[in-house]
């Protein structure tokens, strides 16, 4: 008899428990920059030498978070 007191109380704790996990607030995505390049290679055509060329790389963020471009490289 003692055992079917609890059921009562236990389900309704048990759903109380769901409902305060579903309705929760889920935590904040971590903040983070993502560098996307939507062209990361470029070939010249052929130039005379001492002629000045340029091409501009753009880099896009796609993240969540300020990008610093804190060094460039060449190869």
């Amino acid at each position: 008899m003692k055992f079917k007191k609890f059921w009562g109380p236990g389900i309704l704790i048990f759903i109380l428990v769901l409902f305060t996990n579903a309705f929760a607030e889920k935590p904040e995505e971590e903040k983070m920059p993502e560098a996307y390049f939507p062209e990361n290679t470029f070939t010249f055509e052929k130039i005379l030498e001492g002629t000045d060329v340029t091409h501009d790389f753009v880099i896009k963020n796609n993240g969540n978070a300020p990008l610093t471009v804190e060094k460039v490289r060449t190869t």
